[in-house]
């Protein structure tokens, strides 16, 4: 079953929606085509070199519902994407930052009673 690869688009084949492949090729036009769709998709997690294998958009992120070969189209490109976050962070990666803005931690002189926070690395009750 086809997903969408855009972040927070839970859009899937079978839901009423097209999806077009993100584009590949060795000519110019492909390589730049590419480019500008996986800088507007905005996916951290592909890393440098952008990804490898056929990932798919739906047409949720188009004007017109599908993707356009004319360069000056505003659906050559994606531009519908979802707002928020991309990913959630570990409950490491939040105790780490809690920490380190002092919010999980007490602050206190030597004479101050102090509740003391349990620990991030103890499970969760």
């Amino acid at each position: 079953m086809r997903n969408c690869c855009a972040v927070n688009c839970a859009n899937r084949a079978g839901q009423g929606w097209r999806f077009f492949t993100i584009p590949r090729g060795s000519h110019p036009f492909q390589k730049n085509r590419r480019r500008l769709w996986l800088q507007a998709i905005k996916r951290v997690d592909w890393g440098p070199d952008g990804l490898r294998g056929d990932y798919s958009l739906c047409g949720a992120h188009f004007i017109s519902g599908e993707p356009s070969m004319d360069y000056d189209s505003p659906d050559f490109v994606p531009s519908i994407f979802p707002q928020g976050k991309q990913t959630r962070n570990s409950r490491k990666t939040r105790c780490s930052k809690a920490q380190s803005d002092g919010s999980a931690v007490a602050m206190a002189s030597p004479d101050t009673e102090v509740d003391v926070l349990p620990d991030c690395s103890e499970g969760t009750q």
